[in-house]
């Protein structure tokens, strides 16, 4: 069975959005810390990408989904690019087959992807290329290597 793979080789559910980023809540204990120390866990908090986070407890309730890598600096933006792109996953996937349907009733030309006529055709079939990809939860390097992090780290 290969990573995300669940039973019979079929992809496992992810977890359900929202996802968020971390972040450092301010509270009694982190009121205490010195700058350096606080701007360090700042910069690790807003690496994680969680669900379930709640300032009303603290974070307790939080689960950390992933943790994005830290190079050049750069995690937190990672952790909040991935959250964007995960939260609008859904919207993306019906805007692409809403404009799928669309250029097919414009054209009169339902199931017809492989119409070498059609002027539309390289396009039609960009969008359900995308679309595909989108809905078989292909992996791509950046997915594999937070994925493997997040079995490494958790």
């Amino acid at each position: 069975m290969g990573k995300g793979e669940g039973e019979g080789g079929l992809m496992a559910e992810h977890t359900p959005t929202p996802w968020q980023q971390g972040r450092l809540l301010s509270t009694t204990v982190t009121r205490e810390w010195d700058d350096d120390y606080r701007e360090q866990k700042e910069y690790e908090e807003s690496a994680l990408v969680c669900v379930n986070f709640h300032a009303s407890d603290e974070g307790r309730s939080r689960r950390i989904i992933a943790v994005a890598t830290h190079m050049d600096g750069n995690a937190g933006a990672n952790a909040a690019f991935i959250v964007r792109a995960v939260n609008c996953h859904e919207e993306l996937v019906k805007a692409l087959e809403d404009a799928i349907e669309l250029i097919n009733d414009i054209n009169g030309c339902h199931g017809c992807a492989d119409n070498s006529a059609d002027p539309d055709e390289s396009r039609r079939k960009a969008l359900a290329a995308a679309l595909a990809k989108a809905k078989e939860g292909a992996l791509d390097e950046s997915q594999m290597l937070l994925q493997d992090l997040d079995e490494e780290t958790l």
